[in-house]
């Protein structure tokens, strides 16, 4: 008789290091919640099926994440942790995408992939564990997940668009919403040209540097070494001004 398949009730994130900090912490806990419930999205077909309930357990950082249904279907939330579960095994070996995970969920796992590196004098190991299995989150997980949404190709070019973000938190950038695919894509600048980005802010924009595009050719990140401003549309001349002056 085969031995049936214990179902799992809950999953458990695990951070332990010497020294987590804060900022560590909080980075962590957020992004495997995001994880989580961006997962628990894809399987309750783009709909919320789950409450996470959060309960702390003895240890260096272990924070339970226990599912409850909202809308009374049980199995969502076994087949939630099941993929949360796959997902990441898988990723520690394999360059495909998984089942239930959408591009955002890549995106956070990748986060959590490389928030052991970031912080390698604090964190010594980032990982979850369901039915007493333990699953590794390793920079393993961070190069598949690049070879699956990453960079295919890097030229020089531009990108306009509006600016209508900036962060000068560890390396500064700022985000601007390419006009091609009203997407923002994030641009790296230098600080010597600091007080000419925030001057540009909720501006049109054209910044110029290194691009790095998908394998779709959308474009990811630019390696800023120009930046121009545009004037606002209203101070642009209008059609009759063009006109007034080819008369003159």
């Amino acid at each position: 008789m085969s031995k049936r398949k214990i179902q799992p009730k809950s999953i458990t994130f695990k951070l332990n290091g010497p020294k987590i900090n804060a900022e560590c912490f909080t980075k962590g806990i957020n992004t495997f919640f995001d994880l989580i419930e961006d997962v628990a999205y894809e399987v309750g077909g783009n709909k919320k099926v789950i409450d996470w309930i959060v309960s702390v357990k003895p240890g260096s950082i272990i924070i339970g994440a226990t599912p409850e249904s909202v809308d009374g279907k049980r199995a969502q939330l076994q087949n939630t942790i099941s993929a949360v579960q796959r997902g990441i095994e898988s990723l520690t070996n394999k360059q495909v995408k998984p089942r239930y995970f959408s591009d955002k969920a890549l995106k956070k796992l990748y986060d959590l992939s490389m928030l052991r590196h970031t912080y390698k004098d604090n964190i010594d190991e980032i990982g979850i564990i369901v039915n007493n299995k333990h699953t590794s989150i390793t920079l393993e997980c961070a190069a598949n997940i690049d070879a699956i949404t990453g960079v295919s190709t890097k030229s020089y070019g531009t990108i306009e668009g509006n600016l209508e973000a900036i962060d000068i938190h560890k390396k500064p950038k700022i985000s601007v919403y390419d006009d091609l695919t009203d997407k923002p894509v994030k641009c790296y600048f230098s600080d010597d040209i600091l007080e000419l980005i925030i001057s540009a802010i909720g501006k049109r924009v054209s910044v110029c540097g290194l691009i790095k595009y998908r394998k779709n050719g959308v474009p990811i990140s630019v390696d800023i070494e120009e930046i121009e401003i545009f004037p606002p549309k209203e101070s642009l001349p209008t059609f009759n001004d063009v006109l007034g002056i080819l008369n003159n």
